[in-house]
């Protein structure tokens, strides 16, 4: 965890001077709990609706099975879809994760995205699923794959409070331990907007 820290500490500095907008994230499973903020980096080429987006966050997990940490840091882009008359917003980016078992540790660049929807009229539904996959490529250290995949119902209480519940399944294969499924369950959450 320490060296995710250390790698954070500039990307934060850069991140929180050029940010224009905060959301902060937070939501708990059976065993688990997993906290993140993310926001806009003000970088959008003159396209309306689009930009580049900043993450910073973890799941933490401790139950019946081995203990687990991860920590993450990413970035990537965003921008509308163009679905009408709904509202379809997907991201893409890099993820760069620090994954902690109880006998094993490494890093990984995980590959993925999220697609947020809206139906009018009933636009405070919000339908999300997300992916992120790290290929034995982009691990390192005691990890030799990592998959992190959820979905999740919203309702917008407010335009800046979203309560939510979903699913996500973590699994990770590190070298010399097998694949362990980490977090695999329903979570209950909370999204809150700054802006």
């Amino acid at each position: 965890m320490k060296k995710l820290v250390t790698l954070a500490i500039p990307f934060l500095f850069a991140a929180g001077s050029a940010a224009q907008a905060a959301t902060f994230d937070l939501n708990v499973g059976s065993d688990s709990v997993a906290a993140g903020v993310s926001g806009g980096l003000g970088v959008n080429a003159g396209v309306a609706g689009a930009g580049t987006q900043y993450e910073l966050g973890g799941v933490f997990h401790s139950g019946s099975g081995p203990d687990f940490n991860e920590g993450y840091v990413g970035l990537g882009v965003y921008g509308d879809v163009g679905l009408r008359p709904a509202k379809l917003k997907a991201s893409v980016g890099l993820r760069g994760l620090y994954l902690d078992g109880n006998d094993a540790s490494g890093e990984a660049v995980g590959l993925g995205g999220r697609l947020d929807l809206m139906v009018p009229p009933f636009d405070r539904i919000v339908w999300s699923v997300y992916g992120h996959y790290a290929p034995d490529a982009l691990s390192f250290s005691d990890v030799h794959e990592y998959k992190d995949f959820g979905a999740s119902v919203g309702y917008q209480l407010l335009r800046i409070a979203t309560i939510y519940g979903g699913y996500r399944n973590v699994a990770v294969d590190f070298k010399n331990g097998g694949t362990h499924t980490v977090d695999n369950g329903f979570h209950a959450g909370v999204e809150l907007s700054f802006f």
